[in-house]
């Protein structure tokens, strides 16, 4: 497994935005390159790790057949979230580049992975500028995509569960997301288009 080096594209675009892991994995799971980010990400095997064969794989068994399958799945920019064995907020794992149309060329894809803690508001603020949502929904999806959902919020008291559940639903309803889980998905892969890391988004 080679360490991704500086070069042109997408790779050098997700290294230079704020050290975002990602990685360079092949058809099976095979993980080819990443960058110093997604290594030390791997090493503490919160949510992803790496197998003695290489494989990127999943910290929670249960959750592997669904990544593998994720892996191999038609290309198109998509996301899905992975739980940890730690309390922090779950991964959102991104496929950042198209897979190639023709068969005779390589199927890699570069995969970039969310860390709640990396959130920029103001780019957050522009992805979500096409939805209308107003200042406190804004505030609210922020604290969401910080902590993983509005249940830990609630908890901790930071936020009113009435006040949330309406604020919440109201998002739902400009964003057309069908839960949380899919809210946090669609801005993650929002943010990284922003970015520029991302091409696109689809479900």
């Amino acid at each position: 497994m080679d360490e991704i080096q500086n070069g042109g594209g997408l790779t050098a675009k997700a290294k230079q935005v704020a050290g975002i892991p990602c990685l360079t994995v092949s058809e099976s799971g095979a993980v080819l390159r990443c960058s110093g980010a997604a290594r030390g990400l791997l090493a503490r095997a919160d949510g992803l790790r790496l197998s003695e064969r290489g494989l990127l794989t999943a910290t929670q068994s249960s959750e592997q057949a669904r990544l593998s399958r994720w892996i191999r799945s038609p290309s198109g920019v998509k996301s899905m979230t992975l739980s940890r064995s730690s309390p922090r907020p779950d991964l959102v794992l991104v496929q950042a580049a198209n897979r190639p149309l023709s068969n005779a060329e390589s199927a890699d894809q570069l995969l970039c992975v969310v860390e709640p803690d990396f959130i920029d508001q103001d780019l957050l603020a522009a992805a979500a500028s096409g939805f209308q949502l107003t200042k406190a929904e804004l505030r609210l999806l922020i604290l969401m995509l910080k902590h993983g959902g509005l249940r830990p919020l609630v908890k901790s008291g930071r936020l009113n569960r009435n006040t949330a559940k309406m604020q919440l639903s109201s998002i739902l309803g400009k964003t057309k997301a069908g839960s949380q889980e899919e809210l946090i998905r669609l801005f993650t892969a929002l943010l990284y288009t922003q970015m520029g890391v991302v091409s696109g988004y689809s479900d």
